[in-house]
């Protein structure tokens, strides 16, 4: 028997748990060999009866037992079902030979576009498909917020600390056209560092175009 009712709950995993069984016409001191996935319990038969301990997380790996006689004269088995909360979690490490789950973590660096004159009117934030962060010769293209005229890209610190003291330029791509308007202007003395626009995240960039 494994547990009470055949089905091991998310305590029950946590726990040492007793599995029992019991034989007939098999005379007491003979050994059986509880096997549960790849480990194997002995155990001495005591009047006809026998048990063992195993651990809850060693069961909740399996769904099946099996006891023989050491002698070979006698083998049955048992399945039991498992809570899905102790399921066993699938961490993936790696993609090919360039992708790992222990890359750095990232900084976040937003900014909102501001409109002025004839283009603060209708729907114009709303064309705006996308915008191209430029730092040094890399770009980091972010998808736009034609309601709250904003956007944000995501860079891995160890990749931002490489790119520090580069100039920063932003430029955006059409909704309509998908063509690549000019660049615009980020700051009053544009362009500007890296350095400000990580370290100042308190300052929203304000981009107008031109």
């Amino acid at each position: 028997m494994i547990t009470s009712d055949d089905f091991i709950n998310v305590t029950e995993g946590k726990e040492t748990i007793t599995l029992k069984g019991s034989t007939k016409n098999v005379e007491d001191g003979e050994t059986v060999n509880v096997v549960v996935g790849t480990e194997t319990f002995a155990a001495r038969i005591t009047d006809g009866r026998f048990s063992v301990e195993a651990s809850g997380q060693i069961l909740a790996q399996n769904r099946r037992v099996s006891a023989t006689l050491a002698t070979g004269k006698a083998e049955t088995s048992r399945e039991y079902e498992v809570d899905p909360n102790l399921s066993v979690a699938i961490d993936i490490t790696q993609i090919g030979q360039s992708f790992s789950t222990d890359l750095a973590k990232t900084s976040r660096i937003s900014g909102a576009v501001e409109f002025d004159g004839i283009y603060a009117l209708g729907q114009n934030s709303r064309m705006i498909r996308a915008v191209n962060m430029v730092i040094g010769d890399k770009t980091y293209t972010a998808g736009f917020d034609g309601k709250a005229k904003s956007f944000y890209v995501d860079i891995p610190n160890i990749e931002l600390a490489e790119l520090n003291g580069q100039t920063v330029q932003i430029n955006f791509l059409n909704r309509k056209t998908q063509e690549e308007l000019p660049y615009t202007t980020i700051s009053e003395n544009d362009p500007i560092n890296l350095f400000e626009v990580v370290y100042d995240l308190t300052q929203m960039l304000m981009v107008a175009i031109q």
